[in-house]
């Protein structure tokens, strides 16, 4: 999809994708407490692909049969059919300004992936790759007299997202995360499977345009699947704030301070499948202020 998602709404949860026909179902995963490292894995468990070559079960037991493949079969077969970013949704989250903390919620963004397997053999996802290609601020001027003031603040927030996203800097990039987990997909069936994608720990001055490229493994096998490229901004909540000052200036006669943001969100928008409707937002007050 392209801008498919509607702009989140900061006071409202967001909504939960229906289940669709033909026997579709939304998953969500399980998601526990993350832990913010400079490389974050987030583990879920692990389920082997009963199909995967492994000497060990070349002789049966009661406990471990013999797993043969049926004439004529062929091997599962993982795809992935669309992307899509549904509206944010608010999780628990701690905050913790100093010596105090409080309990609240943050919005997450969520990505859609609707999976296809092709074959006619059971097939088990075991992990999920993101690898961040770039993490591009949104800077909002150094000089004085900044067309656009700071956003957000120093407060930490802890939150149990499904995918964390390090905090780096574009010269430590290509950076990894990996999501191990079991998950299994029934020959020729299509399902979708929900993601939530933030930031865990001290929250950033300003939002951060993020180029992500994701791949799938299917069982035990040592090539990932590409599953395609997003774009999308982080934190949701400033990215929110920084795009209302975008509109306010595009409806005026400033000027943006930050000169190169045009083209790197145009580049982000060209070397992705799919992007978030705030990355559509901010193309578009950038193309007014280019006016």
């Amino acid at each position: 999809m392209s801008g498919g998602a509607s702009q989140p709404d900061e006071g409202t949860p967001g909504r939960s994708p229906g289940t669709a026909a033909g026997g579709w179902r939304a998953s969500v995963t399980a998601a526990g407490m993350a832990v913010v490292l400079a490389f974050v894995t987030v583990f879920f468990g692990w389920l082997p692909n009963p199909f995967a070559d492994d000497t060990s079960q070349t002789t049966p037991t009661p406990e471990q049969p013999l797993t043969r493949q049926p004439p004529g079969s062929t091997a599962p077969g993982l795809e992935v059919l669309a992307r899509a970013f549904p509206d944010p949704s608010r999780i628990p989250a701690k905050y913790r300004e100093g010596s105090s903390s409080r309990n609240g919620t943050v919005l997450a963004s969520r990505l859609l992936l609707t999976l296809r397997n092709r074959g006619d053999l059971k097939a088990v996802v075991t992990a999920f790759r993101f690898t961040i290609v770039t993490a591009r601020p949104l800077q909002t001027g150094k000089e004085p007299g900044a067309c656009l003031p700071k956003t957000g603040g120093d407060t930490k927030i802890t939150a149990n997202y499904d995918v964390v996203l390090p905090d780096t800097d574009e010269d430590e990039l290509p950076r990894t995360v990996e999501v191990k987990e079991s998950y299994d997909l029934a020959a020729g069936d299509a399902e979708r499977v929900m993601l939530t994608l933030g930031l865990n720990g001290e929250q950033p001055l300003e939002p951060v345009l993020y180029v992500v490229q994701i791949h799938l493994r299917e069982g035990q096998s040592k090539d990932f699947i590409p599953a395609g490229t997003i774009a999308f901004l982080a934190p949701v909540e400033q990215a929110a704030h920084f795009l209302r000052w975008t509109r306010a200036l595009a409806d005026s006669d400033a000027a943006l301070c930050d000169t190169a943001l045009h083209r790197d969100v145009n580049k982000a928008l060209t070397t992705s499948d799919d992007h978030s409707a705030q990355v559509d937002t901010l193309m578009n007050d950038l193309n007014a202020l280019k006016r």
